[in-house]
């Protein structure tokens, strides 16, 4: 982990592969190359956090708060399971050149 400022935290290339709680993001980190497939971020707030690039297969935000969240060349194989958005309140959420499905 590398501290940008004061408000931003960035994760580069790590695997938290089926990780349950991970509960160090924080609102407008920055996830950038990590492998988050089967994590769980369901019901935590995450405005403002980039994901850039983040493999999501199985990935959970249900209930999620992703206010101004942005989601850049990220990937979800369509062979595995789909990144899950149930329930999330995605005010202004940005979703570029990804491929989410299932």
């Amino acid at each position: 982990m590398l501290k940008l400022d004061s408000k931003r935290s960035r994760y580069l290339e790590m695997d938290w592969q089926s990780k349950q709680h991970l509960f160090a993001i924080e609102p407008n980190d920055s996830l950038i190359c990590c492998d988050l497939r089967g994590c769980i971020f369901d019901k935590l707030d995450l405005s403002g956090c980039e994901f850039f690039g983040c493999r999501l297969n199985g990935t959970s935000f249900q209930g999620a708060t992703l206010y101004e969240t942005k989601f850049i060349g990220c990937f979800s194989d369509e062979g595995d399971r789909p990144t899950d958005f149930s329930n999330a309140i995605s005010t202004n959420l940005s979703v570029e050149d990804c491929h989410l499905g299932g």
